[in-house]
């Protein structure tokens, strides 16, 4: 088997556990009092995108099915923990609803030429995951007790949605410029 085609890797089992997080992570910011354990589980949610992808990189463990389930994790998150933030009022439905129609249009007109390989994260991509996982833990750091990251959990989100805006757009002129080319069919005369 090679590199590229490996399951089992330390970045895969990372990416798996940013998704099993989720759970208590949502479970925390929905309590009626989040406690500051919320917070530091959320933060540690959202390192582990960064941590992942390093692993990878330093340890060659890079792997096709990292790079389809990575990104799955990411959306599944941010999209996850927005729906928290939103039910417990920490976050306007505008917000959810941009992120969630966002993703869906993307999944629809992109998802086939990411999970074919002719489309990859772009930076953009990468650094609006980044900033929509800054903002989002210091909103749910307001709200375990630390008032202080409210201004800037908004502007920080505010900011990562517009990014999430544009890289879906991104996505979806990539995926139709690499579409492949039909063949015309000869005519019989």
């Amino acid at each position: 088997m090679s590199k590229r085609n490996r399951v089992v890797t330390i970045p895969n089992l990372i990416t798996v556990s940013r998704m099993a997080l989720l759970v208590p992570v949502c479970r925390g910011i929905l309590s009626p009092r989040p406690q500051r354990e919320t917070f530091a589980l959320t933060a540690l949610w959202a390192s582990t995108d960064w941590i992942d992808g390093w692993f990878a990189r330093k340890f060659d463990q890079q792997s096709r099915v990292g790079e389809i389930i990575d990104p799955i994790a990411d959306r599944t998150g941010i999209t996850a923990v927005a729906a928290s933030l939103t039910a417990s009022g920490s976050l306007p439905a505008v917000a959810l609803a941009t992120i969630a129609g966002t993703d869906a249009v993307v999944a629809l007109g992109a998802g086939k030429a990411a999970l074919e390989g002719r489309i990859h994260v772009s930076r953009i991509g990468k650094l609006r995951s980044l900033v929509m996982f800054v903002g989002m833990t210091a909103l749910v750091a307001e709200r375990s007790g630390y008032a202080r990251f409210g201004t800037f959990g908004r502007a920080a989100t505010a900011i990562g949605l517009g990014m999430h805006v544009f890289s879906g757009a991104q996505y979806l002129i990539e995926a139709f410029r690499t579409r492949p080319r039909r063949r015309k069919r000869a005519r019989r005369g």
